[in-house]
This record gives structure tokens, sequence and C-alpha cells, in this order.
């Protein structure tokens, strides 16, 4: 049994490894450094070992209230102390490593991933036959909201570095923020405790997990978007990330179930399966849906705000946030002149009479669908018009000229939104984008 446990802690481990050093695009750290993370958090399980033989708090009694109290302390208390004391040493003496936000926020979560599995693998010498009916919960929503308790008290830090005007009480207001989410989450699982559900179906903690999991994605974002080697030209693939994590999680599930198959029986594995389609593979899935959607706008502080990754389109039929084309197609554009160009003109024909336009920045739709705003370089004024990818049909022509719906710009409008309404600008005409310097353009 223990080789099957120590093989699901190490698919657990690649996938958040294998997550943050994909979406760290800009200025990637060596996998050396990952490890060394990883090690950190490791090491902090002997601290927690003589903290159980001489510090732990234990209150005499059957109070309950009193026993939350006592497992608030040991446990949300100590490791966000732990975690926090940690990161803070990285940080200071180890600059060469933590060169970005984002860097921050790996560092940090990977040294809570390497505690949560090692401490996992210790707890799991006592487990019992039941308890591995709850090993999806653990490695879903109990692992996932401890990155983002990491991510919350490391998220100080990146304000306080990077937030104008500064503010020195950042690092304080969100360690404390930290831990008030991690009683939260074990609040909500002492409520399902106390309810009746089992493990395999903790309702209340799915429904907190479900409404903070934003968070986390919203904080990796703003720190990213804060990156001083921040580059449009460098992008994060969300169908590949997406996809990379779905993987991962099936993998845990999977080892899950031929354990439950090796330790009690078929009808036991088939049973449960059923019940991690319905309930912990929704948590996985609002996991991988919500960790890759990000709006890359150099400078820009996104809002915190509560986003389910799946929502209801203004046609009526439902769809996954974030971009449904290839941004791939725009990247050789981005930080460039082009040409806006008629579909069907002939690119080898072009004349004298073209006017370049250039990229401003990137603008969000409903669904955080992607568009542009661009400026048009006319001979004696510059005209700023909206550019929307085109996403049905043909959407790009020689797999090298994407289309895009050229609208007018309403002058009045705030540039500053997170999101905007395309019926707030009048559609004008379809073009495709052809690079100044077509005979260079290579797309991978």
């Amino acid at each position: 049994m223990i080789l099957f446990l120590i093989a699901i802690a190490l698919a657990s481990i690649f996938l958040w490894v294998n997550y943050f050093r994909t979406i760290d695009i800009f200025e990637k750290d060596s996998i050396l450094d990952t490890i060394i993370s990883l090690l950190i958090g490791i090491s902090l399980v002997f601290v927690i070992f003589l903290y159980d033989q001489y510090l732990y708090v234990q209150f005499e009694g059957t109070n309950k209230f009193l026993h939350f109290v006592e497992f608030l302390i040991n446990d949300a208390l100590l490791k966000t102390i732990l975690l926090f004391g940690a990161f803070y040493l990285l940080n200071k003496y180890n600059k060469k490593v933590i060169k970005e936000p984002i860097d921050q926020i790996m560092h940090a979560s990977l040294i809570s991933v390497g505690l949560f599995n090692v401490d996992f693998l210790l707890k799991s010498l006592q487990f019992t036959s039941t308890d591995l009916f709850s090993i999806d919960s653990i490695f879903t929503m109990d692992l996932c909201t401890n990155v983002c308790a990491t991510a919350i008290f490391t998220y100080g830090f990146v304000l306080k570095e990077y937030k104008k005007p500064a503010n020195k009480n950042y690092v304080a207001i969100f360690l404390g923020l930290s831990f008030i989410y991690r009683a939260g989450y074990l609040y909500f699982k002492e409520i399902d405790y106390l309810i009746g559900f089992p493990s395999s179906f903790s309702l209340m903690s799915l429904l907190f997990f479900i409404f903070t999991m934003p968070i986390l994605r919203i904080i990796i974002n703003n720190s990213l978007n804060q990156s001083p080697f921040f580059s449009f030209k460098k992008t994060i693939n969300s169908r590949k990330v997406r996809t990379q994590m779905l993987l991962n999680f099936t993998l845990i599930f999977l080892l899950q179930n031929i354990l439950i198959i090796r330790e009690t029986s078929f009808e036991d594995s088939y049973f449960y399966l059923m019940i991690i389609l319905f309930f912990t593979g929704y948590a996985a899935a609002i996991t991988s849906f919500s960790l890759n959607d990000f709006k890359l706008i150099q400078g820009k502080w996104l809002s915190f705000k509560l986003k389910f990754p799946i929502y209801r389109r203004k046609q009526g039929n439902l769809g996954i946030r974030g971009f449904s084309g290839e941004e791939s197609y725009f990247i050789p554009f981005y930080e460039e002149n082009f040409f806006l160009c008629d579909i069907n003109q002939n690119i080898s024909q072009l004349g004298g009479n073209q006017v370049p336009t250039r990229i401003i920045q990137k603008i969000y739709f409903e669904g955080d669908e992607l568009g542009f705003l661009a400026e048009v370089q006319e001979e004696f004024k510059q005209r700023k018009v909206i550019l929307y990818p085109k996403l049905d049909g043909v959407s790009i022509m020689e797999n090298k000229y994407p289309i895009v719906n050229v609208y007018s710009l309403n002058q009045n409008l705030d540039f500053t939104k997170d999101n905007y309404d395309l019926d707030d600008f009048i559609f004008l005409y379809p073009q495709k984008m052809v690079p100044m310097e077509k005979e260079v353009l290579v797309l991978n």
C-alpha cells in the first residue's frame, strides 16, 4: 500500500511543479530551484515532529469548540507560521532565485506542497482501508486550499514590493488573512463532520472551495502582470495547462482506485469512482479550469471577483472562460507594426496606400474572450479601433494571417476596466492582419 501512496504523493508534487513551471513564462527558474523549495517544505516536517513532542496544545474535556480551537492552533496556526517563516528567509536571503512576483508565489507554494505531501505520507502510515476513500478530497480540496492559503500571505510581499503607493502593513495584513482562510476551510470541514457528511462527500467544504478558488487565480494573475520581464510576445497556453492538470488529477484518482481494489473490493472501487466523477472530479475540474484563465496586461492589478470557469453566454449556451481561439496566431503581431487588409486582397499586390497598425493593449470581453485595442497610424492622425478575433468558421488565412472584426471606438470608454461588452462598439468590417515584413513571418 505504501508504494501506491508514495506514487500518489509524487503525482501530486509533479502536478504543482509542472503547473508553476508552465505558467512561469517571463523569466523561468531552474528545476534545481524548484526542487530546493520542495526540500525546504519537506524539512519542516521535523519541526512539526518536535512541536508535537514538546509544545502540542491540548485542552481537557469534550467541549467541541475547545477541540476545534485546539485543532486550529496545532494545525492552521502552526503551518501558517512555519510556511511564512520558511518563505521569509528564502525571500530575504536568496534574491538570485526570487527575481519577479510569480517567483515568490511559486516558491512559497512549492514549500507548502512539499510539507503537505510528506505530512500526508507520515499520516498514511496509520491509514485503514476506510481512509483510502478520502485520498481524492485530500489531493484536490485540501491541497489546493493549502496552496491558496500560502499564496495569500505571499501576496502581501508582492504588494509591499510592487504596489504603489507602498504600504508596509501589507505583509502583516495578508498573513492574518491567510490564517483566517485556513481556519475558514477547517471550520467548514468541521461542519461537514457535525452534519454527518462522509469525507468523500464533504459538501460544505466543496462550497467553500468553489467560492474561494478564484482568489488563487487573481493572485497568480496579478503577480504575472507585475513582472519586470513582462512581454506580450510570451503567453500561457491555457489549453495545455488545463489538459495537464486534468491528466494529473486523473492519474491520482486512478492510483487511488487501484489501491481501493487491492485493499477492499472491485465493487467498492466502482461505487467510489462514481462519487469521484460527480463530486471530487468537479473540484478537480474547477481547479484545472480556474487556474489557467489569465488576463496578461502589463502593470494591471485585477480586482478580486467571484467568477466560475463555466458561464452562460448571451446566446443562452454554456461556455468555458478564456480565449476560444489560438493566441499563438497573434504573437508575431505583438509589439510590431502590421497592416489591416481586406480578406480577399492579394498579399503580393499590397500597394503603398497601406497604413501601419499597432496593438496598444489586450482587452477582454464576455467570458474573458481576448480582443485588442489598436492604433491605426494614418497620415495626419492616429485612429484607435477595436480588433476582435474571428472565432467561428475560417479564422486564419494561409495559416499566418489572422482574421479580426474591426470595431469603431467610443472615445469615452474607460480602458482600465477588467471586461468590456462588444455591444458598446460598432462593427465596421472584417480584416486580415498582415505583418509589414511578411516574408520573415514564421509561425510554429
